[in-house]
C-alpha cells in the first residue's frame, strides 16, 4: 500500500516536461533576457530624439525603465477574425502626444515565435486608420457626417476640413493635400486579411463618432495623419543615415518589438562569468517567472541580480520588504509575525531550509532529493513536553522511527496524549490549468499540517513550484483559519 501511494505521487512524464520547460525559462534567464532587450530599445530611442517612449501594458514596462507614459493596445483586438476597435481603450492621449511631439515610440514584445505581437502588427494600425478617418469626416464641432464607403483617399486633409491650417495645408487653401485614411499593415499580413479588416473600418468609425467627444480636439492638434512604422532587432538601420522623422508627410508611430523571435542562444554575463539562455519576449509571460519582481525593482537592482548567478537569484525573496527588495532567508519570505513563510521550489532545499524553518509543507509537483526521507520521518512527541521545548529546537535532520503517513493527526493543545506530526509533508498540487480541483482536495490536510505546527510555536515554510499561487492560497487560508 505504501509503495502504491509513493508511485501515485510521482509526477507524470508530461508534468516532468512542463517542469523542464519552466526551468528553461527560469528567473535568471528571463532577467538577463529582459535587460538585453531593454538595451536594444534604448538604441532605437536614440535614433528618434524627442520622441516620447511609451510602454504598451503590461509587457512593455519591462523594457522601458522610465517611460514617458503608457498605453493599452490588446493583441486580442488584432487576432485573425476578431479584429476590433476598442471603445473602452481609445488611447487618444497617444495620438495627442504624437501630434505634439511629432511622433512616439510604442514598445511591446511577444514570445509566441512571431517578430511582432498582434498588438503592434494589427491593433495599432487599425486604431490609427480609424482615428484618421474619424478626423477626416467627424472632426468638425458637432459633426455627424455619414461615413463614406469610398473615396477616402480623395478627402482633403483635416486642416482643410476644419479650417485650422497646418503643415500639410494652408488653412483651407485651394491646393489641398490628401489626408491619408488608408489602413497600413506590415508586409507579412496577407492581402486577404487586410481586405477583411478594411470592411470593418467604417463601422468602427461610426461607433467612435457616436461615443467620443475628443475627435474635434484631436483634429485641431493632429496636422498630419497617423501612420505606423515597425522596428525590431532584425530591422536594418543605417545609423549614419537615419531619416528625420519631422520631414515625414505623416505623424510616425514607431512600433518597437523588443525581442528576437524564437532565437534561443547561450550568453555570458555578470562578474562571475555566469551564462544564461536567451528567452524571447520574457516580459510577455511574467506570471511564470517574476514571483513578485517588478520592472522598477529589476532596473533598480539589476547589477545585484545579474551578479547573483542562476542559483543565487533563485534564493532571493524580493516580494518581502518595505521597499519590495529582498529581506528573506535563503528564498523564504516570512509573512508578518514571522511564523509562516512563502517560497518557490528552491526555498525547500534540504541543505538550507532547516536553518530557518521548523516544518515544511511542499505543494509543488517535485521535491528535492533527500527530502523524501524527511517525508517518511514522523516525530512522536508529547504535547505538554513539546510546548515547553524552545522554538527552533526541532529543526535540522530529525531522527525517528521510519513510518509512512498519509494523513496528519493533530494533538490537543495540552495534556499527555501522544500525536504523530511529521516535520515535512509533500502534497503535490497541479496548477489550475492542469487540475482545477487539486488544491481543494489537498486543502484540509495542508491546513491541518500548518495549524498543528503553529500551535506548537514552530515556523512553517509553505512552498510550491513558483512561490506565487498555491503556497500563497494555503498560507492565507491557514492564517484566516487561525
Amino acid at each position: 500500500m505504501a509503495e502504491w501511494q509513493a508511485q501515485a505521487r510521482q509526477p507524470s512524464y508530461a508534468q516532468v516536461l512542463r517542469q523542464l520547460k519552466r526551468r528553461e525559462c527560469g528567473v535568471y534567464n528571463c532577467i538577463n533576457s529582459v535587460l538585453a532587450d531593454a538595451a536594444f530599445v534604448r538604441e532605437v530611442a536614440a535614433l528618434y530624439p524627442g520622441f516620447p517612449v511609451l510602454a504598451n501594458l503590461r509587457c512593455g514596462l519591462w523594457y522601458v525603465p522610465e517611460p514617458a507614459g503608457t498605453c493599452y493596445f490588446k493583441s486580442t483586438d488584432g487576432h485573425f477574425g476578431k479584429w476590433a476597435f476598442s471603445l473602452t481603450r481609445l488611447n487618444t492621449a497617444v495620438a495627442r502626444l504624437a501630434a505634439q511631439q511629432g511622433g512616439v515610440l510604442v514598445v511591446d514584445a511577444t514570445r509566441r515565435g512571431k517578430t511582432f505581437p498582434d498588438a503592434l502588427a494589427k491593433t495599432v494600425p487599425i486604431w490609427a486608420a480609424v482615428l484618421n478617418r474619424a478626423v477626416a469626416v467627424g472632426g468638425q464641432e458637432g459633426g455627424n457626417q455619414d461615413v463614406c464607403e469610398a473615396g477616402w483617399s480623395e478627402r482633403p486633409c483635416a486642416g482643410a476640413v476644419l479650417g485650422v491650417g497646418g503643415p500639410a495645408c494652408d488653412g483651407g487653401a485651394a491646393e489641398e493635400a490628401a489626408w491619408d485614411t488608408e489602413l497600413h499593415l506590415p508586409p507579412w499580413v496577407s492581402a486577404t486579411e487586410q481586405s477583411q479588416i478594411e470592411l470593418r473600418l467604417d463601422t468602427f468609425v461610426r461607433q467612435l463618432l457616436e461615443v467620443s467627444t475628443d475627435v474635434p480636439a484631436l483634429a485641431a492638434a493632429l496636422h498630419k495623419p497617423l501612420r505606423p512604422l515597425w522596428v525590431s532587432q532584425r530591422t536594418r538601420v543605417w545609423l549614419d543615415a537615419a531619416p528625420d522623422a519631422r520631414a515625414f508627410a505623416f505623424t510616425p508611430l514607431v512600433l518597437v518589438s523588443a525581442s528576437l523571435p524564437g532565437a534561443r542562444q547561450r550568453c555570458v554575463v555578470g562578474n562571475g562569468g555566469w551564462s544564461y539562455e536567451y528567452v524571447p519576449g520574457a516580459g510577455d509571460d511574467e506570471e511564470s517567472w517574476a514571483r513578485g519582481l517588478t520592472p522598477a525593482l529589476l532596473m533598480r537592482h539589476r547589477r545585484e541580480l545579474v551578479d547573483a548567478g542562476p542559483e543565487g537569484v533563485e534564493g532571493i525573496g524580493w516580494a518581502n520588504g518595505g521597499d519590495g527588495w529582498p529581506h528573506a532567508d535563503d528564498g523564504i519570505a516570512w509573512l508578518p509575525g514571522g511564523s509562516v513563510g512563502l517560497g518557490a521550489h528552491a526555498a525547500g532545499a534540504p541543505e538550507t531550509v532547516w536553518r530557518h524553518a521548523d516544518a515544511v509543507l511542499n505543494l509543488g509537483m517535485l521535491q528535492h532529493h533527500g527530502m523524501q526521507f524527511e517525508r517518511m520521518a514522523a516525530v512522536v512527541v508529547r504535547a505538554a513536553a513539546d510546548e515547553a521545548r524552545p522554538l527552533g529546537s526541532m529543526s535540522g535532520p530529525h531522527a525517528g522511527r521510519l513510518q509512512p503517513h498519509a494523513s496528519v493527526h493533530l494533538a490537543p493543545p495540552s495534556g499527555s496524549v501522544e500525536a504523530e506530526l511529521a516535520l515535512y509533508l509533500w502534497l503535490p498540487v497541479a496548477g489550475p490549468k492542469q487540475d482545477r480541483v487539486a488544491l481543494r482536495a489537498r486543502l484540509p490536510a495542508a491546513l491541518a499540517f500548518v495549524a498543528g505546527h503553529l500551535a506548537r510555536g514552530r515556523r512553517v515554510l509553505v512552498h510550491c513550484d513558483d512561490g506565487t499561487d498555491r503556497c500563497v492560497c494555503v498560507a492565507v487560508a491557514a492564517l484566516l483559519a487561525g
